[in-house]
């Protein structure tokens, strides 16, 4: 859950100054591990609860404070949503890693008929409350290769368990190859859930000349039938003096990657830049690290906002001076940039976090209406392990930087101390004698911090206007 905070002199003109406790819960027998999660569209947290048989709880609450329970008493030990939030999965995990699942629709979870086990490990979110989804090539593996193989949505029916074959139409060559030396092309791609009734292949390309570099990004959208039903391109050019760079794509992370050639190397196009979708306009907003193009130093990061159909509102560059962290980077390998909505319809956070080896993080507010920078601030961490990460069976996977003594947290977090004086007064007013682990998610609503010690307690404020 990445993301960023804005400037406290903002904040205090938004009149931020609401903060209220809407989860608490105490470790013991009746409740052995806790984990969150976050709807975006929906602005809810869930929470999930384990006792020390399995048994566990799922419920929402949103940012009035309502609560609502989804399952009580089911064994599980994981859950995911779907992008379109209209349904969820719970799963069973064999060595700490998801192996059965059980699909639901959020308006029919009482109904066991609903409920069917895929034991093939699925695409995480990309599933319906209808069907789970894959796509795959002719011989059902999910290795789809862009350029030679037939495409196909396998489609399982969640009620009936009875699974089609639905031929996609491929995207245009263009979207994913040049057409003269397809064979040497990147055919790294994404798939997206839109909505419950259809999804888009995303992709990228790279195209260099004597003066600039121009990225394309691609969105061709389809019905759940396999038929094309638009086609989106988005095309800028960064100045001569730069070029792209490749950092930690949040879509290898949150995605099921496929990139098949054994040409590729671990960064592919998809890697080049990031995008973020507003849910309520559809602008698209790309955004990505530069390098100097005669001696490839990282440089700073550009951020573009396009209308959906693809025309560009605005293009900004900005520079990044921090000679000991971001522009010593020569490799970015671990580096991550990510950018969020914040709190209202105006303002876009971004961050550039310098990954496991690099304690830098710059941070950035943006004006959403015409690209300007509102504020900055850079800040070191130090980074000291995994603490409570990579286990289903823990009560916190909360990412593990130390901002203070026996304080850690994430880019979230440190962001929001930054930026915020009554989060970082919460955060900072206590002598802590024990270590306690914070995660931040940021909302048009409000930031919702969650806080735990990972043995006694697991608390969630609501920062709010």
């Amino acid at each position: 859950m990445k993301g960023l905070i804005l400037a406290a002199t903002i904040l205090m003109g938004l009149g931020l100054n609401a903060q209220t406790t809407v989860f608490e819960k105490q470790f013991g027998d009746s409740i052995k591990e806790i984990n969150c999660g976050y709807l975006k569209k929906s602005n809810k947290l869930i929470i999930s609860s384990h006792n020390k048989s399995k048994k566990a709880s799922l419920l929402f609450i949103d940012s009035e404070q309502n609560q609502s329970v989804i399952l009580n008493n089911y064994e599980f030990d994981g859950f995911n949503f779907s992008t379109a939030e209209k349904a969820f999965s719970i799963f069973e995990a064999k060595n700490n890693i998801a192996d059965r699942y059980k699909y639901f629709a959020i308006d029919n979870i009482t109904s066991k008929e609903y409920i069917k086990k895929h034991v093939r490990f699925p695409y995480l979110n990309f599933f319906t409350k209808k069907f789970q989804l894959e796509l795959v090539n002719s011989t059902g593996n999910i290795k789809v290769n862009l350029l030679k193989d037939d495409i196909f949505c396998k489609k399982r029916d969640i009620n009936s368990n009875i699974e089609e074959l639905v031929k996609v139409t491929k995207p245009n060559i263009e979207c994913f190859a040049n057409p003269d030396k397809p064979n040497e092309s990147d055919l790294a791609f994404q798939k997206r859930l839109i909505d419950d009734n259809s999804f888009e292949i995303v992709t990228k390309r790279i195209l260099y000349d004597i003066s600039n570099a121009t990225c394309n990004l691609y969105r061709t959208q389809y019905d759940l039938e396999g038929k094309i039903i638009n086609n989106f391109k988005y095309s800028y050019s960064l100045p001569s003096n730069l070029v792209p760079a490749s950092t930690r794509s949040k879509s290898r992370i949150e995605n099921e990657m496929c990139d098949f050639s054994s040409s590729l190397n671990y960064f592919n196009n998809m890697d080049v830049n990031e995008y973020l979708i507003d849910d309520d306009t559809q602008d698209v907003y790309i955004f990505g690290v530069t390098r100097d193009s005669k001696t490839l130093s990282p440089k700073g990061f550009y951020a573009v906002k396009f209308k959906k159909t693809g025309e560009m509102i605005w293009n900004r560059v900005f520079e990044i001076d921090d000679k000991k962290g971001f522009n010593n980077d020569r490799y970015l390998i671990e580096a991550t940039i990510e950018i969020n909505e914040y709190l209202n319809d105006n303002l876009l956070a971004f961050s550039i976090d310098g990954g496991t080896d690099d304690r830098y993080n710059n941070l950035f507010v943006i004006d959403k209406q015409t690209g300007n920078l509102v504020d900055k601030a850079s800040k070191e961490t130090h980074r000291e392990g995994l603490k409570g990460a990579l286990s289903f069976r823990r009560t916190s996977i909360f990412e593990s930087s130390r901002l203070l003594k026996n304080r850690y947290g994430n880019v979230n977090v440190l962001l929001a101390m930054s930026f915020n004086k009554k989060i970082n007064d919460f955060i900072t007013q206590n002598n802590l004698k024990a270590e306690v682990h914070y995660d931040a998610i940021l909302s048009k609503k409000g930031i919702w911090l969650l806080e735990s010690d990972n043995k006694t307690y697991f608390k969630v404020t609501l920062f709010r206007e």
